[in-house]
């Protein structure tokens, strides 16, 4: 068969009950060890089909103009390590189906390091990398050894309920999965999230721990008397309502006494932003005696908050300690001063919805507020008078 009528057109005549039914066979010749050919009712449509037929092959031939000559090559062996058993276009489809299924073959143990490899190559902060690789790993303990593939919403919903997670757990333990489970989808490491599948829990809001004066007064004292050098992260906490994360990060040279403020920069603050923060002027009594040219406002080093939770045993408020408590506190007393909720919102550097969602009016009097910034290094003798906040 020429290339110049490549494909053929040929017609064939069928009769039936001596009538006689006329059709047009454009046939391609042999294409792949395999005789390609299609039928037509007429003339037209089999001329129209073998037109495509021909611009589809010299598009082909162009294609193959751009190949170089190693992939030439390579098709070239490709034909041989096959013999006449398959096409390459059959070896590479069956190449890729499993090609893919091979990213499906790691286990969450081994996924569980390069996702947190990824997440702190991207700037996540200390404290998120710490949360997923508590959790990932606690998942890791029992599924470490199964590929991720194999990890079914069912199977977590088991995890989950055989460790009895309280409703805010249960919920955070749901949110890190999610992300990790997108991170495996997104790499193909497996179809689908499980994660997404998880019920959501609803959890009821609650008023927030807040010190009383006696025990913020007592909390201070025992830190002063066991180690002042903790004394910086507990008046920042308290008296400005700074982050934890973000007092560990804070340097000497970012609190300006002369001006009384606290500069939290986008490097170390939680939401990357720039804030100033006002220090008034008990915090200031606070800090003052100890304050340094520069360096870390607190002690570096893993035992810092083996330490801050003795000071805070010793000083008798374990027991009812919660999760920025100090944050809190100071909001609740800010709020209660000033009776501005866009005064405290910015000097803590919150939403509105998250300041009403953790605040209420009234938790603390006037009265109490009042004597909450009257705390200075010499309280316990009652001899400071008022110092107004800031």
């Amino acid at each position: 068969m020429s290339k110049s009528t490549w494909p053929k057109i040929r017609q064939r005549i069928q009769t039936v009950k001596s009538k006689k039914y006329p059709s047009w066979i454009v046939d391609c010749g042999v294409v792949d060890g395999k005789r390609v050919a299609k039928t037509f009712k007429t003339k037209k449509e089999a001329e129209t089909h073998a037109q495509k037929m021909r611009i589809a092959r010299r598009k082909i031939g162009h294609d193959a103009m751009r190949l170089s000559d190693d992939q030439v090559r390579q098709a070239v062996e490709a034909f041989q390590i096959l013999d006449g058993k398959g096409s390459i276009k059959e070896a590479a489809e069956f190449y890729a189906k499993h090609a893919v299924a091979e990213d499906m073959k790691i286990t969450v143990s081994a996924l569980c390091e390069i996702f947190l490899q990824k997440k702190e190559s991207t700037g996540k902060r200390e404290k998120t990398i710490l949360d997923y690789r508590a959790r990932i790993n606690n998942l890791a303990k029992t599924y470490g050894d199964t590929l991720v593939s194999e990890i079914t919403t069912s199977m977590l919903e088991e995890w989950l309920d055989k460790k009895k997670y309280g409703g805010v757990s249960r919920q955070n333990y749901k949110r890190i999965f999610t992300v990790f489970f997108n991170f495996a989808v997104n790499h193909n490491h497996t179809h689908y999230n499980p994660a997404k599948g998880l019920e959501s829990v609803r959890i009821d809001e609650r008023t927030p721990g807040v010190l009383t004066i006696p025990q913020i007064k007592n909390l201070l004292s025992v830190c002063q008397d066991e180690d002042d050098d903790y004394v910086p992260y507990f008046a920042l906490a308290v008296f400005a309502g700074i982050r934890p994360e973000e007092i560990l990060r804070l340097d000497w040279s970012r609190i300006n006494f002369d001006k009384q403020i606290v500069m939290i920069d986008g490097a170390i603050s939680k939401t990357r932003r720039n804030r100033t923060v006002e220090m008034t002027d008990n915090l200031k009594a606070w800090l003052f005696p100890l304050r340094k040219k520069e360096g870390p406002v607190v002690p570096s080093g893993k035992h810092f908050w083996t330490r801050s939770k003795q000071i805070r045993a010793n000083a008798g408020v374990k027991d009812i300690w919660e999760n920025d408590m100090l944050r809190h506190t100071f909001g609740t007393y800010h709020y209660a001063f000033h009776e501005d909720e866009g005064k405290t919102v910015k000097q803590m550097g919150n939403s509105s919805y998250v300041f009403q969602k953790h605040y209420n009016d009234g938790l603390v009097s006037k009265s109490d507020a009042e004597e909450f910034w009257a705390i200075t290094p010499d309280a316990k003798s009652n001899t400071v008078k008022f110092a107004a906040a800031g």
